[in-house]
């Protein structure tokens, strides 16, 4: 049952992830403040003891290491551990569902096998310095694209862009309390116009680290049809669809610019989005020229990017003039996933500034 257990600790040890196993041995209460994270409602036999000191390093661990997730529902959490493979960062879903014991089977809701693993992953985490984003918390300014008065492009069903702006923005701040490393602050929530260089001085003046300008996209004119919805007429296309990702190349922080919409853009990928190409079509009003086809980078002289004083990106979430990308936007589920590919993405750039 335990034999699995030294060759993980002794990997995490060689790799100089975890502290030696008489640290390990001291953390006695660690292992069961992992244990006691499990929801045992209805479970039964024997249950590991709370203690203050479990209920701290669990506390100590969540906001201090870099890669801690916000928390999920009982059922399903996920960590984040060291790889040894080119710094790069693994993931594993572990299912503590597994942990449940209902009275029809197994009783014992916390499987010693299982509570040691968690704990060795989760001492790794807080073992790896050179990971983490503990100098200080990465400042984003989020923009919201538009304003009242200047909406914006027009949704399939008639909605203005800045309403789709507006509510990601709003989800993304909100959500993003619950990540440690990250201090979000939306420039101007109350939709009175603000002017595109205003908003990069705003940003600077808040002394923010990076600034990223949330918009919803649409396509030309030539592909642009007639429905009708509820009684009434809308213009729509259905061609294109997905995010992109914009940045200036003659901004003087391009290279991080760069390596931030990278992030995002990989880690949307990952996540089973995928970046429209439409913005690199040789015809008037596009003919952007694409930095990454794989990620939906593109290369853009807007204003937003030329004037801004620190790493600047504009995030294009999805193409609000296709009929099926719109309905997709319109449930609070998938843009939550979104989001949390860009909160997870703002955090792993502020592990690589460190």
């Amino acid at each position: 049952m335990w034999s699995f257990v030294p060759i993980v600790a002794g990997t995490a040890l060689a790799l100089g992830l975890i502290p030696p196993v008489s640290s390990l041995a001291q953390r006695q209460d660690d292992l069961d403040s992992l244990c006691q994270q499990v929801d045992v409602s209805g479970g039964s036999g024997r249950h590991a003891k709370t203690s203050p000191v479990a209920e701290r390093f669990v506390e100590h661990v969540r906001r201090k290491r870099g890669d801690v997730r916000p928390p999920l529902p009982t059922a399903k959490r996920r960590l984040v551990f060291p790889s040894s493979a080119q710094g790069r960062y693994a993931e594993t879903e572990l299912l503590y569902s597994r942990l449940l014991r209902t009275r029809a089977k197994v009783p014992g809701s916390c499987h010693p096998s299982f509570v040691t693993h968690l704990s060795v992953l989760a001492i790794a985490e807080a073992s790896a310095p050179a990971q983490l984003c503990e100098d200080s918390r990465l400042r984003v300014a989020i923009d919201i694209g538009h304003s009242r008065s200047m909406p914006g492009a027009i949704s399939a069903t008639g909605k203005s862009e800045y309403e789709f702006n507006r509510r990601f923005a709003d989800e993304l701040l909100e959500r993003g309390n619950d990540w440690p490393a990250l201090e979000l602050f939306i420039l101007e929530s109350s939709g009175k116009p603000l002017g595109l260089q205003q908003r990069s001085r705003s940003a600077a003046k808040r002394n923010a680290n990076v600034f990223l300008s949330i918009h919803h996209d649409s396509v030309q004119r030539k592909y642009i049809r007639q429905w009708k919805y509820r009684g009434r007429k809308f213009e729509y296309s259905d061609v294109f669809s997905g995010f992109s990702l914009f940045l200036w190349r003659r901004n003087a922080y391009f290279a991080e610019s760069l390596r931030l919409a990278t992030i995002i853009g990989r880690n949307l990928v990952s996540a089973g989005f995928s970046p429209t190409l439409h913005h690199a079509e040789p015809i008037k009003g596009e003919n952007r020229r694409l930095l990454q086809r794989e990620l939906g980078i593109y290369a853009a002289p807007f204003v937003i990017l030329r004037s801004s004083r620190m790493p600047a990106v504009l995030f294009e979430v999805g193409v609000i003039a296709n009929r099926q990308e719109e309905r997709r936007l319109e449930d609070p589920k998938y843009r939550s996933k979104i989001q949390v590919e860009i909160l997870r993405s703002l955090q792993e750039f502020c592990r690589s500034r460190t």
